[in-house]
């Protein structure tokens, strides 16, 4: 291998260097870290690629050492998933997200989120109270309790671009917002034996209805999340209930796609922050002027 380097060019190293830890990041980032060690040239190539995505996990949050504040890691930082919050750790995740200066999404529970943009917070820690960046993209895989925490949703979704959320009543208040940004939106539908959502016909559309009445809506996704027991059966009936609407309102703004094997909305989420913007032009238009 190190012969072969030698007869390489160089930039073809750095490209196979750059490719390789695009395919890994998400999965073997331990590796990927491995390849900034090799040279200055190949690390400058990768760190941007390791650092795109930070995870907060479970494993991480007794732990304070998972706190990035290097302007030279953060910099790089474009997604933030958040998977497992404690109040302990409200101080260390704000100055983490503050030093995100670039957080273009954001995926965590909705009361991560609440704390992490609420002024109450005392940050005589970092001196002067650190402001966040809100991000263009936000995914929550679970909803606001109550009429309080919808309107503090509702709140803030004037800066937000592209939204996920799971199916919820709580997707009926963004036409209420006064000048509303959301162009995207993707919809988690849980199709776990227990759950209502695919039974629930009439809540799923009417969500979708009032969400294509907000004028600066391009798409919404409606994405069909199964268990490990994937039974096709669900799928269809969601799918078809859609594509009867979206053929009814002559509309193409309605996609539909689905995760198998995936479990929880918070899974699927996750996946759907790792695939970027990407997420929300994923699954198949169910209405098009040509059909």
């Amino acid at each position: 291998m190190h012969l072969l380097a030698k007869r390489l060019p160089f930039e073809l190293i750095l490209y196979i260097a750059e490719h390789a830890a695009r395919q890994e990041a998400a999965h073997n980032s331990a590796w990927v870290a491995s390849l900034a060690l090799v040279c200055r040239s190949v690390r400058a190539a990768v760190e941007p690629i390791l650092y795109h995505t930070i995870e907060i996990r479970r494993s991480h949050v007794s732990d304070d050492t998972w706190v990035f504040t290097s302007n030279r890691v953060t910099s790089y930082t474009r997604t933030l998933v958040v998977t497992s919050y404690r109040n302990s750790t409200l101080l260390q995740l704000k100055a983490l997200a503050h030093a995100c200066s670039n957080l273009e999404i954001l995926m965590c529970s909705f009361h991560p989120f609440r704390d992490l943009h609420s002024d109450t917070v005392d940050f005589a820690v970092f001196g002067r109270g650190p402001t966040i960046r809100r991000p263009s993209a936000l995914l929550l895989p679970d909803s606001p309790n109550g009429i309080s925490e919808a309107a503090e949703l509702v709140s803030v979704l004037a800066s937000i671009t592209h939204l996920a959320l799971p199916l919820s009543s709580v997707l009926q208040r963004i036409p209420e917002v006064a000048n509303p940004t959301v162009t995207h939106v993707l919809i988690g539908i849980d199709l776990s034996p227990n759950s209502p959502h695919y039974r629930d016909g009439p809540s799923l559309t009417s969500l979708v209805a009032s969400l294509l009445s907000v004028e600066s809506l391009v798409r919404i996704v409606c994405c069909a999340v199964h268990p490990e027991d994937y039974d096709p059966n669900r799928s269809t009936i969601v799918r078809s209930r859609l594509t009867r609407q979206a053929t009814l309102l002559r509309d193409s703004r309605i996609a539909f796609d689905e995760k198998v094997g995936i479990g929880l909305i918070e899974n699927a989420f996750v996946e759907s922050a790792r695939q970027g913007f990407e997420a929300w032009d994923a699954g198949v238009v169910l209405y098009s002027e040509t059909q």
